[in-house]
Formats: C-alpha cells, structure tokens, sequence
C-alpha cells in the first residue's frame, strides 16, 4: 500500500471526527451529480439516504454527504456543529486486499487517537468485489463517536473507502441506512 496516501486518509478520518467538520455549510440539495437520491461520480455512483445531501469533498476525498438538518441531541456535538457524514476515497493496494488494507487503517488510527477501539469486523461482497467493513468507536472532544470503515477492491490495484461517522446516540438510526449506502456502490468500470 502506498503509505503516502495512507496518512492523508487516516488524518482525514481523524480530523473529520475531532473537528466535527465545521465544512458542512457548504452542502447543495440536489445538483447535476445528483439525481433520484444518487451521488454520482465519474468513477462510482451510490444511493444517499433520504435527506442526505452531497457535500464538496476535502482534499484528497473523491466524494462526501452529509445529513445536514440532522438535530442531535448531543450538546458537544451540537456545540462543534458536529453532523453525520459520509467520505468516500481512493487508495492503491501495493499487495493484500480489503482485509489487509483496513489492518493499516487501524494501525494507523490507534496512533493518532487514543483509546479508539474497532469491532464488529466482516467480510462483505458489494457490487461482486471483496470488502471488509470494520466499527470504530472513539471519543474526541467530549463526543462519543462511532464509525463504520468499508474498504471495497476495486480495478486493479485501486481500493475505495466509505467511512462513515456518527454520534454513537445516532448509531442504531444510521446503521442500516450506512451498510445500505455502502451495499449501493458501484464502480463504473473504465474502457
């Protein structure tokens, strides 16, 4: 795996859930890259949840939605403006697949936030192409958030992530919704 773009995508995850990603004002409703409820790239297309709007993606990020008129009932996640989202990446695999992708992403995040623990790991199949998705539970500025990692193999070499997160109050409401939204990607395949 190339290390370099690694980092980036661990400090991204890492930044989004300490920072409660103050970005989300920026969000748009529906636009040309998103029709009948569909985020669509020119590399993958998935379903949004319904009131979920697409977001513009920071550096390094091939998309992002966010659910922009959440109410949460968290005062520190409401004092960091803090609402669920979803970021979806691309990496390249120098050897392994999904599985052993997500083992670096975990290393990787156990070094920079502490006390971050992972369960609930499975081996999925989405769209035909292997796929590990793992939980992740952390507290970062006295919000308790909870996330779901699902890195999908993709055309040679390449590795998609959605990583999704939330308050862990939310968890149980948005847990389906996220496997549904992972379960949904498709890549467009490049001739």
């Amino acid at each position: 795996m190339d290390i370099k773009k690694i980092i980036p995508i661990v400090l991204l995850f890492a930044v989004l859930a300490i920072a409660g990603f103050y970005y989300f004002g920026k969000t748009s409703k529906v636009n040309d890259q998103l029709s009948q409820n569909k985020l669509v790239t020119d590399d993958f297309e998935l379903i949004l949840p319904h009131g979920w709007t697409k977001s513009d993606p920071a550096a390094g990020v091939s998309a992002m939605a966010v659910n922009a008129d959440e109410k949460l009932d968290d005062p520190a996640a409401r004092q960091i403006n803090f609402k669920s989202y979803f970021a979806v990446s691309r990496d390249t695999l120098q050897d392994g697949g999904p599985i052993e992708y997500m083992k670096v992403i975990e290393d990787s995040l156990r070094q920079i936030i502490p006390g971050i623990s992972f369960s609930e790991e499975r081996d999925m199949e989405i769209s035909g192409r292997n796929a590990r998705a793992v939980k992740a539970e952390m507290n970062q500025k006295g919000v308790d958030f909870n996330a779901l990692m699902v890195s999908i193999k993709g055309e040679g070499n390449d590795v998609w992530t959605i990583s999704f997160s939330t308050t862990k109050n939310k968890w149980e409401e948005y847990k389906e919704s996220f496997f549904s939204v992972a379960n949904s990607f498709k890549l467009k395949i490049k001739e």
